[in-house]
């Protein structure tokens, strides 16, 4: 039953990430170097090499935090009574007013 909440947090977690690092690594620097160069007319081509190492740490560390706190919210769900799911929550109990404490006023 896990499985599925794990499947449904982690593969858009991935899909996120990778185009993530890829937007971030490539793209992005590549437009902010296109147009430093329209500014500067001595630049040179730049390489913009892919780190593969921080990507992939990158997207693990989401992997992670994405799958611990999934693994934690269904744990603390599947532990309940299905009856118990179905039922609405409970409001939250009021406070009192600033007039209630005088006593004279609220009466």
């Amino acid at each position: 039953m896990i499985g599925k909440y794990m499947a449904y947090a982690l593969i858009p977690t991935v899909i996120g990430g990778v185009i993530g690092v890829f937007l971030g690594e490539k793209i992005i620097p590549m437009v902010i170097v296109d147009a430093y160069r329209m500014m500067y007319t001595g630049l040179d081509r730049t390489l913009l090499p892919m780190n593969y190492e921080q990507g992939l740490l990158g997207v693990a560390a989401a992997m992670l935090c994405t799958g611990i706190a999934t693994l934690a919210a269904c744990n603390r769900k599947l532990n309940e009574k299905p009856a118990q799911l179905m039922r609405p929550e409970a409001p939250k109990s009021g406070r009192r007013v600033f007039l209630e404490y005088i006593t004279p006023v609220w009466k």
